[in-house]
């Protein structure tokens, strides 16, 4: 997920064009969740794989139980070193004076399980990174710099490389970026809250490519997002529609107050997200349906922002790169 943001990138990439300021107001008693689903998709005329992507890898249905993935893993051991690059989320340019903390149980709470420092011209190596298996990490800038928000990326898997080696690019977002994209498209943002971005991918993507890589990104998806009862729920749990939150897409990696659908560009961004635990599902028209094409599982952390990528057919977000099956 790369240039969310050509703009903000949306913070993005992070970067988005589009607004309201419902979700300023920090001061309104109306909740965040709501049990009713108030958006109207009776006209939506959704586009599906417009560049590219590729959809074959599942049958799309309205219950995901009907397609998830099967397959075992059997690479359950290794470890690689990752030779990785800290770069800004809009620029796409290196950036020093960055840290990466890894979680390797996929939550990133408590102290951290490993953490690499980047050098000048942000490159950055960590040794002994589990293959195969979800992570979660944090891009952050060395205490006092007051240049970036901290950046958190769940559900990470790395393949295993070549000869334990796997190239890396971790993601910064910049305080300019954070308050220009949403500003662009007329949302004001509520630091008690997040934003949460990300990239809709059809099947043919493999789940380890740079985010610098701008194939299998999927056209005409629409977002939303639901509240789950607890920190590790199963998709199938989250089931309270957010309605109180501002959900915005690019076109040409750029934010579009008019876009009502992903775009070739496949990024979305959803903003003021209060504090917990989401599913964010992305869905389309198929054959004149309504189809969830996947989902994933976000931890919103306040005055943060939140990469949540989604992979057609995966419901929580989790796909295993292809090297985790040999």
């Amino acid at each position: 997920m790369t240039r969310f943001i050509s703009a903000l990138p949306l913070v993005l990439a992070l970067a988005c064009n589009a607004g309201s300021d419902k979700g300023t107001d920090k001061g309104t008693d109306k909740d965040d969740t709501d049990t009713t689903d108030t958006e109207d998709t009776s006209d939506f005329d959704g586009k599906t794989a417009a560049t590219g992507a590729d959809l074959t890898c599942f049958t799309p249905a309205a219950d995901t139980t009907e397609w998830a993935p099967v397959g075992t893993v059997t690479v359950t051991s290794a470890t690689v070193t990752l030779d990785g690059t800290i770069q800004d989320f809009e620029e796409e340019e290196p950036v020093s004076s960055r840290t990466v903390q890894l979680w390797f149980s996929d939550v990133a709470q408590g102290p951290s399980d490993t953490t690499g420092n980047g050098d000048a011209n942000g490159k950055i190596t960590i040794d002994d990174v589990p293959a195969c298996a979800p992570l979660s990490w944090l891009a952050k800038e060395i205490a006092g710099l007051e240049e970036a928000k901290d950046t958190y990326k769940a559900h990470q898997v790395f393949g295993t490389g070549t000869a334990g080696t796997l190239k890396a690019e971790f993601n910064s977002v910049s305080n300019n970026t954070y308050r220009l994209i949403p500003t662009i498209v007329g949302i004001s943002i509520d630091d008690t809250k997040s934003v949460i971005a990300g990239t809709v991918y059809g099947c043919g993507r493999e789940a380890d490519a740079l985010p610098s890589d701008e194939t299998g990104r999927v056209e005409g998806a629409r977002v939303r997002v639901f509240s789950c009862p607890s920190a590790d729920p199963a998709p199938e749990d989250c089931t309270t529609p957010v309605t109180n939150v501002e959900i915005k897409y690019f076109i040409e990696n750029f934010p579009d107050r008019n876009q009502p659908y992903t775009s070739d560009d496949g990024l979305f961004g959803v903003f003021n997200v209060p504090p917990g635990t989401f599913r964010v599902e992305a869905y389309d028209s198929l054959d004149g349906t309504e189809r969830i094409l996947g989902g994933t599982i976000v931890t919103s952390y306040a005055d943060s922002i939140n990469i949540a990528n989604i992979w057609a057919g995966y419901p929580d977000g989790v796909k295993y790169p292809a090297s985790c099956f040999e």
